[in-house]
This record gives structure tokens, sequence and C-alpha cells, in this order.
């Protein structure tokens, strides 16, 4: 057979020496192949710890699980604390009327009586029963009565007295007869501790405000409530008005045809202009409403 036939190059394209060597590109291939995918692999291991360390602060699912039971938690105990709360001020404002009301009970015999003339060295109880009997036309001996000076002794020798009767009904006799004084320079009126005062001087701006919008509802102040057409509300220090020992403006609302809830927020906040009422005939209701509007926002 000679070199140049077809059957001689065939069979040298498919020597030993090319296989030999197409294995070896094949080894070199495979290993290169597997270089490859060790370092894929390596690639995703380096990603996956730099996204570990990226996402590492971000909460995960499991965390915004636990933050939604805890809110839901903190809900619940805002909701518990708001009731105790009210049941607080409640007790609060009961303790306060019932404290108002013994007070009461210890003073209800007393009354004070102002610009009396009487001498240092002579006996008070004298010149009350005087008093009574010649300018009230109440007879009360002497010996029926207690009269204390008040303030320093040795000042002014007109000092204000704290008379203590027999009875409350010698007491209530007395009082009644004592509307005559006004406009002498006389006073007589009744001994309340100073918070009832400082809540009294509240229900008569008050009852003159209501008189003021509504003439026709009926008022009436006694020493430690007012009553509006038969309801009895109370002022309390830390709630302001209130009726049935909740907050009152929506009651007194009712019963008065009007509003006015930012009078009696002015009330409590104690910002009502002193010419609140010497001006009010002056300012259209508009400016009114804004004075008093100013006073609930305020709060």
């Amino acid at each position: 057979m000679s070199e140049g036939s077809p059957c001689f190059n065939k069979r040298l394209r498919s020597s030993p020496e090319d296989s030999v060597k197409a294995s070896k590109k094949f080894v070199l291939s495979k290993e290169v192949t597997m270089e490859k995918s060790d370092l894929v692999v390596m690639m995703k291991e380096v990603m996956s710890g730099l996204l570990d360390d990226k996402l590492a602060p971000l909460a995960t699912r499991e965390d915004i699980v636990s933050l939604k039971k805890e809110i839901i938690a903190l809900k619940q105990e805002n909701t518990s604390l708001k009731l105790e709360i009210d049941s607080l001020k409640k007790l609060h404002i009961k303790a306060e009327a019932r404290i108002e009301e013994l007070e009461l009970l210890s003073r209800r015999n007393n009354l004070l009586f102002k610009g009396l003339n009487y001498a240092s060295s002579g006996d008070p109880n004298e010149s009350v029963s005087a008093f009574c009997r010649e300018l009230l036309k109440v007879d009360i001996p002497p010996d029926h009565l207690n009269a204390v000076p008040l303030g320093r002794h040795g000042g002014n020798v007109n000092r204000s007295l704290l008379v203590s009767f027999s009875n409350q009904q010698v007491r209530n006799k007395v009082l009644s007869a004592a509307k005559i004084l006004r406009g002498s320079g006389f006073v007589v009126h009744q001994d309340l501790p100073e918070a009832l005062r400082k809540k009294r001087s509240k229900f008569l701006l008050l009852k003159k405000e209501i008189s003021r919008v509504n003439n026709r509802v009926s008022l009436k102040i006694r020493p430690n409530y007012l009553l509006v057409e038969g309801s009895k509300f109370t002022w309390s220090n830390c709630e302001g008005l209130c009726f049935s020992g909740e907050d009152g403006s929506e009651k007194l609302n009712a019963l008065v045809g009007n509003d006015l809830s930012g009078f009696v927020m002015a009330l409590r906040t104690d910002s009502l202009p002193m010419d609140y009422f010497s001006k009010v005939n002056s300012q259209t209701p508009r400016q009114l409403s804004a004075v008093t509007s100013s006073a609930k926002s305020a709060a």
C-alpha cells in the first residue's frame, strides 16, 4: 500500500500518539472545568458571607413577629392603665367630696363677721350679741355663742371674728337675716375652707355666665356644689366641672342649651380674663367664642 493511499492517511490520523494527546487534552479540560466549579462555589460562599454581613443589622421575619407581639402587649397594658387611671380619678373625686363634706360638717355652726367695732379689751361675745340684736333683729344671748378674733393680736381692733353658735338653726337664722347688710360695710358669711372658697368663686362666675346666656335656667349655689335645673354639679381640682363623677360640660350644655365648654375650661385653667363680663356686651359672639376657645385649646 502506497503512502499516498487513503487508507494510510486515515490510519495516521488515528495513530496512538494522537490518542494520547487527545486523552491529555480531555484530562486537562476536566481539571480546568473542576477548577472553575470550585471557583464558583468559593465566589458563592464569599457573596453569601457579604450578604449576611450586610443584612445582619436588618430585622428578620422572626424579629418583626416578635415586635408585633410586643406592640400588642403594650397596647393592652396601655388600655389597662387608662382604665386604672380613670378609676383612680373617680376615687379621688369621691374622696375630695367626702373631705369637703367633713370640713363643712365641722364648721356647720360657724359664721365670719367683718366690719364690727369692738373694744380690744371688751368681750367679743357681747359685741356680736348686740350686733345681731340691733341690726339683724335676731336675739342671741352672749353665752349662746363664742366669738374669736382672727389675725394678729394688737393689730387692727376691728379684726374679723369667727363666731360659733350653739346650734345650726341659730346660725342659719343669722345668715338669712344678714342679707340686709348689703352695701352697709358689714359682712356676715359662711366659714368655708380655702379650697371651697375657690370652688365657690368658680360657681359664682359660672352662674353669672349661665344667667347671661339663658336667664330662664334655675340656678342655686350651695357651699360645695351648684344646682342647675335640679342637677347637682361639683368642682374637682383635677377634672374641673363634674356631674356624677364624670366630666360635666356635656350635661351642662344640654341643660342650658348653649355650649359653655370653653368657658368652663377657662375657669379650670384660670385663664378667664378679669374684664370678661365688662366686655361681654361690647363684643360679637365670634369674639367671645375666640376668648373661650383659646383657653380650651391651651389646656
